[in-house]
């Protein structure tokens, strides 16, 4: 998967948000944090770092509870705004529940 054009990346929102995620089924999930989160993905900030166009499933904890479950892409791989490292993960697949928490959190605005 090539990585989204800037036109259809979403406004991002600054979010610390606990990220669980695999690269395969049956794996261990790595834990990690968000830097920021989209409609369309999440910046997770991560010391070992995955192809692009890796295959993902997250499960992110917001606070107050909330919890998305979705399957994505390694879009990128490299540092953030402050130097950190990590992925941006694009967001493929999001169940109805999923997609309503995420827009409790960044706003219901189109890609």
């Amino acid at each position: 998967m090539e990585p989204r054009p800037l036109a259809e990346r979403a406004p991002r929102v600054p979010v610390l948000a606990i990220v669980q995620y695999r690269f395969a089924p049956g794996e261990e999930y790595a834990v990690d944090y968000s830097a920021d989160l989209s409609r369309t993905g999440v910046f997770v900030h991560a010391e070992v770092r995955h192809e692009v166009g890796s295959a993902v499933s997250l499960q992110i904890t917001l606070r107050g509870g909330g919890l998305i479950e979705a399957l994505g892409r390694v879009a990128r791989a490299g540092l953030d705004a402050d130097g950190a490292p990590g992925m941006g993960i694009a967001f493929e697949r999001l169940e109805p529940a999923a997609l309503a928490a995420l827009e409790a959190v960044v706003g219901g605005g189109a890609a």
